[in-house]
């Protein structure tokens, strides 16, 4: 009995070091099948013969998973034009792989490759939302970021206001989107730009003047005015109305508040411009005067607004000054002529000849040298060079080339109309649409 004692470790020892050699073995065994693989796989790809070098790393990868042989696999791909066999591995990769900045790389130089901006911008945020950056990524994205396509076309259109832009199809107006969708249709004959409550003026074909919103329903009338042939911008329950011979401020409810002008503009930020008697006023939601000077003009925008940024284009006969709202000069100098600030940024002024740009005090930030200009709005300004328009940043650098015949101010998602021979087309920058 004490001898089969004896035996009994001696046993255990004997199958533990056969279960470690026929492991060990196992391994040694497959790391030799995938090398064999892997070897096959190169070879073949050297060869050309791309369809048995997939088939071998496809083998390999079943025996050893790696992102870098799944790295080599997409590189084939690639190589051999095998794009829809790439774009499935690369998007399985995103799943398997999501912390690896590698596979984002991978996938943003296949789509740049592609023309595919969209999921360029895609890939792109998904780094962003995961923390992932690299010098490789950030050299593609400053390479698309201003990739534009064009979209619906219109023979007339206006700026865009509170995320809409009105269009003219043959004889009527109605209103697109800032995706280009015709979300009103063209049934108007005169229309307004949306105010930040959410309404429009109209006039329909039998004459009415009332306000829609944004899906065409009438929305608000004005009641009490008689012979009203057309409704401004409505701000604050406060509007301009015409009446065929002279202009007033009117609140929603059809009383007034200062009338009798030869002209006005709309109220916007709670300013209004108006002019009796030859010169202009700038007056509040009251009628009330807020400078207590007159001018001999105030400029205006395409939405027919004068005061945005808290700042206000006035002329007094001897050039173009910027003021605030209770008329002090923020102007360092005196401009031949201006054009309204579309957001906080710069506004577009004329000196000596040619346009530059100013900020809200009045300095100059981007030199005059443009043969015109439109204001920034969200980053970027369009521009007049050797007779056609194109669009500048902030510090001045042109990003879109000038090619376009005119062109509006860009939207706040990144689209803007430009004209291109006999229509006016919607650009929409990839980046903030995808």
């Amino acid at each position: 009995m004490k001898n089969y004692r004896f035996l009994v470790p001696v046993l255990l020892a004997v199958m533990l070091l056969a279960s470690i050699y026929s492991l060990v073995s196992g391994k040694v065994e497959a790391q030799q099948t995938y090398n064999q693989y892997l070897e096959a796989a190169r070879e073949y790809r050297e060869m050309d013969i791309y369809i048995d070098a997939q088939r071998q790393y496809i083998l390999a990868l079943e025996e050893r998973p790696s992102l870098e042989l799944n790295l080599e696999l997409a590189s084939l791909y690639e190589d051999y034009g095998m794009g829809q066999l790439q774009g499935k591995l690369v998007k399985d990769l995103l799943k398997q792989y999501p912390e690896d900045i590698e596979v984002y790389e991978l996938a943003m130089d296949m789509y740049m490759q592609k023309r595919d901006y969209e999921e360029c911008f895609q890939i792109f945020d998904m780094a962003e939302k995961r923390g992932l950056r690299s010098a490789k990524l950030n050299t593609a994205y400053d390479a698309i970021e201003y990739q534009f396509y064009l979209a619906a076309d219109a023979d007339e259109v206006g700026v865009f206001s509170g995320g809409m832009s009105p269009v003219r199809i043959k004889e009527h107006w109605g209103y697109v989107n800032e995706l280009g969708y015709r979300t009103v249709a063209n049934r108007f004959v005169k229309v307004g730009p949306f105010s930040s409550d959410g309404v429009a003026p109209v006039v329909d074909g039998d004459g009415n003047a009332y306000y829609i919103d944004t899906e065409g329903y009438k929305k608000r009338v004005v009641q009490n005015v008689p012979d009203m042939k057309e409704l401004g911008l409505l701000e604050n329950d406060v509007l301009r109305i015409y009446n065929g011979s002279t202009y007033g401020l009117y609140s929603v409810k059809g009383e007034p508040i200062a009338v009798g002008f030869e002209a006005a503009s709309n109220i916007a930020n709670g300013v209004a411009a108006v002019k009796k008697d030859g010169s202009w006023q700038l007056v509040g939601y009251e009628g009330e005067d807020l400078t207590g000077q007159r001018y001999t003009d105030v400029r205006m925008d395409e939405k027919e607004t004068v005061c945005r940024n808290d700042r206000i284009f006035v002329s007094d006969g001897q050039g173009w000054q910027m003021i605030d709202t209770s008329g002090k000069v923020w102007s360092k100098d005196r401009y031949e002529d201006v054009k309204v600030f579309a957001d906080a940024t710069l506004a577009a002024v004329k000196i000596g000849g040619k346009w530059g740009y100013v900020n809200n005090s009045g300095e100059i930030q981007i030199e005059p040298q443009f043969e015109d200009a439109r204001s920034f709005s969200n980053g970027l300004a369009a521009v007049l060079i050797d007779g056609y328009w194109g669009f500048i940043d902030l510090t001045g650098e042109q990003v879109l080339a000038a090619s376009f015949l005119d062109a509006k101010d860009m939207s706040s998602s990144g689209t803007v109309y430009v004209l291109t021979g006999n229509e006016w087309e919607m650009l929409v920058l990839y980046k903030y649409n995808h």
